[in-house]
């Protein structure tokens, strides 16, 4: 990261900011629709989250808590070469009980600290996925995995609303970094 941080921004971790960082549940799937989905790397795209990749879960197997995805989640692959590192994001409540399976990481922004669109657009830009690659992986050739710890102790400059050196609740859509790179 560049040691020269813009006025009216602080540097802090994405474990600062981030309430939950980890790997999602193990699915056993079902052959009929349950009411439960698995989302796997499959459905990760750097636009989204693709619905149409999900798979019915067994509803007799419990779901972790952590693993159902909320509102504002930003999900990451975490395995395999060609895969790893790809974002989605969660933006919107589902009918249906959703949750990751074990090949992607749930980051959970906690929405006093970082805005989640903010954190999405700052993983998915091409500087940062750099960096996962370079701090963030392990392994060797096609049994590559991200770590979880090196993901959280990543630093990063965020925006802070410049009467209460806090974040504001929203986030102007003119400043996410997608934006500033001319898309």
């Amino acid at each position: 990261m560049s040691p020269e941080v813009p006025e009216g921004w602080k540097v802090t971790t994405l474990g600062d900011v981030c309430s939950h960082i980890a790997r999602g549940d193990t699915p056993k799937y079902a052959d009929s629709q349950t009411g439960i989905w698995a989302i796997g790397q499959r459905s990760i795209r750097d636009e989204g989250i693709e619905l149409s990749h999900l798979r019915a879960h067994a509803s007799e197997q419990r779901v972790k808590d952590q693993s159902i995805l909320q509102p504002g989640d930003v999900c990451i692959n975490s395995t395999g070469t060609g895969t790893l590192g790809r974002v989605g994001f969660w933006a919107e409540p589902h009918d249906s009980t959703v949750f990751a399976d074990t090949h992607v990481t749930i980051l959970r922004p906690d929405m006093d600290q970082a805005w989640p669109r903010f954190i999405f657009e700052w993983l998915r830009s091409p500087p940062t996925r750099d960096r996962i690659f370079k701090e963030c992986v392990t392994g060797s050739t096609n049994q590559i995995e991200l770590s979880r710890s090196a993901l959280r102790s990543m630093s990063l400059a965020l925006p802070l609303s410049t009467n209460s050196g806090r974040l504001p609740r929203s986030y102007p859509a003119s400043m996410t970094p997608s934006r500033r790179r001319g898309r």
